[in-house]
């Protein structure tokens, strides 16, 4: 049986990568949108606006952190950084 040239740390870097990604869509999106009130109803709307930068910053920064992990050290790192400052702004905000 051949190993893996990838070490567990590979493989792990990549899943806490989608994990926090998605952490961040989820602390952002429950707070995008806008409520619309017409008469009696009232339904929420999701524009473009809405929920472009958060899912938009999840996939930037979860592209570089993926380039990084097989072509280039410094886009991982960009890749990184982004997502950790994104996910406290996202927290504190």
């Amino acid at each position: 049986m051949e190993r893996s040239k990838h070490s567990w740390w590979w493989w792990t870097r990549g899943v806490l990568a989608v994990v926090l990604a998605t952490l961040l869509v989820g602390i952002a999106l429950p707070s995008a949108g806008r409520i619309v009130v017409h008469g009696p109803m009232a339904h929420a709307s999701w524009g473009i606006r809405e929920w472009l930068p958060s899912v938009g910053l999840s996939l930037f920064s979860l592209a570089c952190i993926f380039v990084g992990m097989w072509k280039r050290w410094a886009f991982e790192i960009v890749g990184w950084a982004i997502l950790i400052v994104f996910i406290l702004a996202a927290g504190m905000g």
